[in-house]
């Protein structure tokens, strides 16, 4: 009997020992689990993967690695002018500084679409233009003509008055152009000193003296367009092929003024204007000839003018195009330097100035 108790005893003791054993397992788990819970996010990743079968979800494939994020590329910089702007803006502009790059220009000899020596000019304009802090934007493309497709290239110049690069994407509402190429002629040697160089001389001048006012400036875009020049005559397939280009990637209602610079510096000759510039435009025009002391700097003409506005016009986008339409040596070899005037160029890029400023501020 003895014996018996014994055994049961002992029998009790085991099951006693096994219940206090197991409670002391389960709080022992419980407290991990909460240390786990409690732990940093970089604690309990270093718990669960110290766990046997702790083995990461996308070897198990059940579920795909999170992408890293790409950081942004740095921003970059250039200086910009940080003085007070001058009070009237369109005084700064230099004819002697437009007509030396006019001269420039014309030393390249004839400079037609496709050509060297219009690659030439246009390394000439970006260098210049990112002098005054501009930043340009080379854009290739074909154009048709008569004669079968024409390689040419449109710069595009904008600014950001804190200097940011790449120069935010933001919609312009005032478009000043330039066409840059002369026209090919296969008998004389043209080298179009007032028909193609005045017109992107006074730009860059525009350009430089814009930059001196950042806030306006970052209101404007430039156009330096290529293949404007025709190669038999001006029509909706020949000419004018870079403004076209431009407006197929431009949402046009984001433009309310257009200037277009054509032949501006002959010396002596009237500036002139297409008879169907709209009544508002015409306004604003005569305004500006009044602020700067020319009221008689321009005239409309009796007879319609081709040019780069004309793609603009037939979209309703108000447009002016400024040119020496009676000018006697257009396309004909004596369309040299020597007929450009200085103080013609002056005039022309004091009123441009103020027109581009003042469409800026209203």
């Amino acid at each position: 009997m003895r014996v018996a108790m014994g055994r049961v005893w002992i029998r009790s003791l085991c099951i006693a020992t096994l219940s206090i054993t197991s409670a002391l397992f389960v709080v022992a788990c419980e407290k991990k689990q909460k240390v786990v819970q409690q732990a940093p996010p970089e604690e309990q990743e270093t718990s669960i993967a110290s766990s046997p079968d702790a083995t990461p979800a996308v070897l198990r494939g059940n579920a795909s690695p999170t992408p890293k994020a790409t950081p942004a590329p740095p921003q970059r910089h250039v200086a910009v002018s940080t003085k007070p702007p001058p009070a009237e803006l369109w005084r700064e502009v230099s004819g002697r500084r437009a007509l030396d790059t006019a001269g420039k220009f014309v030393a390249l000899g004839p400079r037609p679409a496709g050509s060297a020596a219009l690659d030439a000019e246009r390394r000439l304009l970006t260098s210049d233009l990112e002098s005054s802090a501009w930043e340009v934007e080379s854009d290739p493309f074909e154009a048709a003509s008569p004669t079968g497709l024409i390689p040419a290239v449109n710069l595009i110049a904008r600014f950001s008055a804190d200097g940011a690069r790449p120069v935010p994407r933001v919609p312009y509402s005032i478009l000043i152009i330039a066409a840059y190429d002369t026209r090919a002629f296969s008998n004389i040697r043209f080298v179009g000193a007032n028909d193609g160089a005045s017109g992107p001389a006074i730009l860059l001048e525009l350009a430089r003296v814009l930059s001196l006012n950042p806030r306006i400036a970052e209101k404007i875009e430039l156009l330096l367009a290529d293949a404007s020049e025709p190669r038999q005559q001006f029509s909706p397939t020949d000419g004018v092929a870079g403004s076209r280009h431009y407006l197929e990637r431009t949402d046009p209602k984001s433009l309310s003024r257009v200037l277009v610079l054509g032949g501006v510096g002959a010396n002596g000759e009237s500036l002139t204007v297409s008879p169907d510039t709209a009544a508002d435009v015409w306004q604003e025009a005569t305004l500006g000839c009044a602020r700067v002391g020319q009221p008689t700097l321009l005239r409309k003409l009796d007879r319609y003018v081709w040019g780069d506005h004309v793609p603009f016009a037939e979209l309703g986008i108000s447009s002016l195009y400024l040119g020496n339409h009676e000018y006697l040596a257009r396309y004909t070899a004596d369309d040299r330097i020597e007929n450009l005037s200085a103080t013609t160029l002056e005039k022309v890029g004091q009123f441009a100035t103020w027109l581009v400023a003042h469409w800026a501020q209203h």
